[in-house]
């Protein structure tokens, strides 16, 4: 799928209308490498020492990996398959914060370089497992000038490839306008 990546080309204010689709941007299939360099890059890690710690303070916080029989914090439902099945869980499965992120890129993409996200929300409605694809997609639903800013809101969502929407919110963004400054 070819996704469009704005760049230094500027979307216009008055180029876009209510109703326009926005996306998509997909992400996936997703595999423990992308967990993996998400919390690399983005969440950074906890010591062993220190997990240990924590876990023997809070015993609840861990489990015993039936392979290696280590001590693993619980937050390694994430990129452990028996740590997810242990609490219950489909499988491994993505941090939220890096599927926000994903919608970050939904709307970076589409706005340019030009452009500056003023505000996103976004709910996380289901598990996203390894294995996964996500389309994150939007809507234009409001064009307005506010204090002299030209804002563009959207509904934005993504969905699984079983059609189930994963997540969902909303974002505002202000575009250049090709009017002249008052």
């Amino acid at each position: 799928m070819n996704e469009e990546v704005r760049g230094t080309t500027p979307r216009w204010w008055e180029d876009v209308n209510v109703g326009d689709d926005v996306g998509p941007c997909v992400k996936g299939p997703m595999s423990h490498g992308d967990i993996t360099a998400f919390v690399a890059g983005c969440i950074g890690g906890i010591s062993h020492g220190i997990q240990l710690r924590e876990m023997a303070r809070h015993p609840s916080w861990g489990f015993t990996d039936p392979t290696t029989g280590a001590q693993e914090a619980i937050i390694r439902v994430h990129d452990i398959q028996a740590a997810a099945e242990s609490a219950g869980l489909p499988g491994a499965y993505d941090y939220g914060c890096q599927r926000c992120c994903w919608m970050g890129n939904l709307l970076t993409n589409w706005m340019g370089d030009d452009g500056f996200l003023k505000k996103m929300y976004v709910e996380l409605r289901r598990f996203n497992v390894v294995g996964d694809t996500t389309w994150c997609k939007g809507k234009i639903t409001g064009k307005r000038n506010e204090d002299g800013q030209k804002l563009v809101d959207m509904d934005v969502w993504g969905e699984n490839q079983r059609g189930e929407t994963s997540m969902k919110g909303t974002a505002t963004v202000r575009l250049p306008s090709k009017a002249p400054a008052n």
